[in-house]
């Protein structure tokens, strides 16, 4: 699947990094020996776009029905790897499932390419997180008391791609209690509120790679205790950081915010937090696998916070999105989140917007 679906796709950061090629809303399947390639575009609106782009894959439009036939030919009875299966399509599954359950799982190998970063990808990161720098400062000048808030996200979006991202979506929650982020339109159709809370995560991408950041403000009186929370997560995002040495294990990140964020206290005074995860990697997916896997995912059911694979040994290269986060009902709560890069001199924050809390208007 291609960029369309924008944070919830997988399977088009591993094309991408294999190839450069991305289908947008069509579905794709490159295959690939050590001596030849042929890349099957399911949209023959895409196929013009493929061959100015990608000839070298050999790009034809195939409909999904006929992939299954496709394959076959193109390897005989070679056996295949396979990756990203879990986002496949039915109708190609259906139709590939026999090989798929007699080939091996090459995401593995490919994830392991994928993790440390070359020069060029980082320019595309960076130039992500100019971005990102640069919508958190003109969001003051879009805030206005009366405005329906989805229309300040429609404006960050238009900045955004205006200075170069081709994807860009935000989380806004402007409400006396930023209870949780919301992203949808359906979520910030209410105007904007004198006391609020401002809650600000931005995810764009520069030739397909990802860049993310959060910042929080307020408008009009300050509640003390959003003061504090914001105070002890970005304690939390230093502490987080700072385990981001080449050696350390990608666990004790994870871990030293979690006891950071344990030692306020908090849950005694305004009952259970809750919170999405802290942490994940980032690369040509949002959440870039390998180093995501160590950030268990903390938002909804508890069956959802265990920790899959091997620890990983950090590794010069390795790019994160820290944003430690709690939030609690009808009280409030924080998250910041910074681009945070390791190398061989230690963490580099790539998003270098000041940290603290914006106050909007007078």
């Amino acid at each position: 699947m291609g960029s369309a679906l924008g944070a919830g796709g997988k399977s088009h950061g591993a094309l991408r990094f294999l190839s450069g090629w991305d289908s947008r809303e069509a579905s794709s399947l490159l295959l690939l020996t050590p001596h030849m390639s042929q890349l099957l575009i399911s949209s023959p609106f895409m196929l013009p776009v493929a061959l100015e782009t990608v000839a070298e894959l050999n790009p034809v439009f195939v409909p999904i029905g006929d992939w299954p036939k496709m394959v076959a030919d193109f390897f005989g009875e070679k056996t295949p790897a396979w990756i990203g299966v879990d986002e496949m399509p039915a109708a190609a599954y259906e139709g590939l499932r026999e090989g798929i359950k007699s080939g091996v799982d090459g995401s593995p190998y490919l994830d392991a390419l994928r993790v440390q970063k070359d020069e060029y990808a980082l320019s595309r990161h960076r130039e992500g997180a100019a971005i990102c720098h640069q919508l958190f400062k003109i969001l003051p000048q879009l805030i206005e008391i009366g405005k329906p808030v989805k229309l300040v996200q429609a404006e960050l979006e238009y900045e955004a791609k205006s200075r170069g991202a081709d994807y860009m979506n935000s989380w806004l929650t402007i409400r006396p209690a930023a209870d949780r982020p919301r992203y949808w339109p359906q979520e910030n159709q209410a105007p904007v509120a004198d006391n609020s809370q401002i809650l600000l995560g931005l995810a764009l991408t520069i030739e397909g790679h990802w860049a993310h950041g959060i910042r929080m403000g307020y408008l009009g009186a300050l509640d003390p205790r959003h003061e504090a929370f914001h105070q002890t997560v970005l304690a939390a995002l230093d502490v987080g950081a700072a385990e981001l040495q080449v050696g350390n294990s990608v666990a004790s990140s994870m871990s030293a915010m979690e006891e950071r964020l344990q030692k306020c206290g908090y849950d005694k005074m305004y009952g259970p937090s809750r919170g999405f995860r802290y942490g994940h990697g980032l690369g040509l997916s949002y959440e870039d696998p390998m180093l995501t896997d160590h950030f268990p995912q903390k938002f909804g059911q508890a069956t959802a916070n265990a920790v899959n694979g091997e620890d990983v040994s950090l590794k010069s290269g390795m790019l994160f999105e820290l944003h430690p986060n709690l939030f609690f009902d009808g009280v409030g709560g924080a998250a910041i989140g910074d681009m945070v890069l390791v190398t061989d001199h230690g963490p580099e924050r790539l998003t270098n917007f000041p940290r603290g809390l914006m106050k909007i208007g007078k």
